[in-house]
């Protein structure tokens, strides 16, 4: 009777870790999901200066070639791609500024004007 309570005991642990946890088909779905809600969005690179260089943010907006892509307060909008990266240029200014590569800092989209 003892080894028949242990058995059920374990079969409810096992139940209750399972339902905790949930199933790893369930798993690989919240995982592909997660990327598609966050969207890729970053973060501003940092870009210290020090006593040798001075340390620039520059930033760009790549846009769609047409309208219809978005729309902003209810209107139809033309979709944006903002990148920002930083530049390193000595104090002395005797070679050109450095730069990083371009990381993608949000989507934005911008009302379409009258054509």
């Amino acid at each position: 009777m003892h080894r028949k309570r242990m058995l059920w005991g374990v079969a409810a642990c096992f139940a209750l870790a399972l339902a905790a946890c949930g199933t790893p088909e369930l798993e690989g779905e919240a995982a592909v999901s997660a990327p598609e809600l966050e969207q890729g969005i970053g973060v501003t690179p940092l870009c210290p200066s020090d006593m040798y260089y001075v340390g620039t943010i520059q930033s760009k907006t790549e846009w769609a070639a047409s309208c219809g892509g978005c729309t902003t307060s209810g209107l139809a909008g033309r979709k944006g791609t903002v990148y920002e990266r930083c530049c390193r240029q000595d104090r002395a200014g005797d070679a050109g500024p450095v730069c990083g590569a371009w990381t993608l800092i949000k989507s934005v989209c911008q009302v379409c004007g009258p054509e």
